[in-house]
C-alpha cells in the first residue's frame, strides 16, 4: 500500500523540510497520490549554562498531496522540547509508522508515533501515538515502559483522546493501542535514536 522513500525524491518535489530528513512515504488511495515527510532539528536554545549546548528539539511530521504538478499539504504534526542544562530529546519511532485503511473508506489513515524527554537520571519519557484520518486525529498520550534487568517495567501509563470511546472509531483505538504496545518500552541503556524500518 506504500513505499519508503528518501530525502532526494522530497527535495525535488519542492517540499520544504523543516529540519533533517528521518524518514518519508509515497502512497495512494482515493484522493490521490500522497507523501508522508519527517523532520527533525535539534539546535541550542542557548538558555543554559553552556550556550552551545544542544538543548531544542523539534519534530514536524506532514502529509502532502498532489495537485497538478505540485505537491499541497493537507496537515501538520509539530511538537518538541526546549530543555536547558538537562539531558532531552525528541525523536519518532519509525517502528510504528504506519499508513492503513483501518474503517475500508478507500482513505489511508497515518499513524505517527514518537517520544520527548526533559530530564535527569533513570525516568520514562513522553509517548505520543497519532492517527490523522484526513482532518480527523486522535491519539495516546502518556509514558514510556522502561524495562530494568531484574525489577518490574517503570511507566506505561497512557491516556486516550475521548472520542475514542465512539463505537465507529473503534478500528483506530484498536490500532493505536497496538502501536502502543510496539513503541512504548524502552530498554535502560537503550540509545536515543528512533527505530530504524517502518512497520507495513
Amino acid at each position: 500500500m506504500h513505499e519508503s522513500i528518501g530525502a532526494e525524491l522530497v527535495a525535488k518535489s519542492n517540499i520544504r523540510q523543516d529540519g533533517s530528513f528521518q524518514s518519508g512515504l509515497r502512497f495512494t488511495d482515493k484522493a490521490g497520490e500522497h507523501l508522508l515527510v519527517l523532520t527533525a532539528k535539534d539546535s541550542s536554545s542557548r538558555k543554559g549554562s553552556d550556550r552551545n549546548r544542544i538543548d531544542s528539539h523539534q519534530l514536524t511530521a506532514g502529509l502532502y498531496r498532489l495537485e497538478g504538478s505540485s505537491w499541497k499539504r493537507e496537515w501538520l504534526i509539530r511538537d518538541g522540547v526546549v530543555c536547558p542544562d538537562l539531558d532531552s530529546e525528541a525523536v519518532f519511532l519509525l517502528a510504528g509508522l504506519t499508513v492503513t485503511d483501518l474503517d475500508d473508506d478507500q482513505l489511508a489513515e497515518v499513524t505517527v508515533p514518537y517520544r520527548k524527554f526533559c530530564g535527569g537520571g533513570v525516568d520514562t519519557k513522553d509517548l505520543k501515538v497519532v492517527l490523522r484520518s484526513g482532518p480527523l486525529k486522535f491519539a495516546l498520550r502518556g509514558q514510556s515502559t522502561l524495562l530494568i534487568p531484574g525489577q518490574p517495567p517503570l511507566g506505561g501509563e497512557h491516556q486516550q483522546d475521548a472520542a475514542l470511546a465512539q463505537p465507529q472509531y473503534r478500528s483506530f483505538r484498536d490500532h493505536l493501542e497496538q502501536v502502543w504496545l510496539l513503541v512504548s518500552p524502552e530498554k535502560l541503556g537503550e540509545p536515543l535514536t528512533a527505530e530504524k524500518s517502518p512497520a507495513h
